[in-house]
């Protein structure tokens, strides 16, 4: 749940957008549905995944969650670590978060094209422009 995250992740390593947004859409083995660059974004996503949700900092957060909440533990921090990117933003960009998500934008909206699940083209519909 941490686009933001991923898409910063992705425009440092230039990898592709679309794909590294993928990684929480597409399960199994995503060369069997994409071309080399977006199995390549999927793959970078699911290693920032593995990385991020067993890192020491996470793991010392989770039990902050009770009971049925701990379920969600991953996803709230997720959206939690997006939100502290956005707010410090200028420190990791020298070009404006609105720039960046605009950007952002352009780069996956190229992309649609492809044979993307359901679950995927509502969030893209809804995630750039609140619609």
């Amino acid at each position: 749940m941490n686009f933001l995250a991923h898409l910063h992740i992705a425009d440092h390593c230039n990898s592709h957008f679309m794909g590294n947004l993928l990684g929480d859409f597409v399960k199994g083995d995503p060369s069997k549905l994409y071309d080399s660059d977006i199995t390549n974004g999927i793959k970078l996503h699911r290693f920032v995944d593995r990385i991020t949700d067993h890192h020491p900092i996470v793991e010392e957060c989770k039990p902050h969650f009770k009971g049925v909440a701990r379920r969600f533990a991953p996803i709230a921090l997720d959206m939690f670590w997006d939100h502290c990117l956005a707010k410090h933003w200028n420190d990791f960009h020298q070009e404006s978060l609105d720039d960046f998500v605009e950007f952002a934008f352009q780069k996956v909206d190229q992309d649609v094209h492809e044979p993307l699940p359901a679950r995927f083209m509502l969030l893209h519909q809804r995630m750039w422009r609140g619609g």
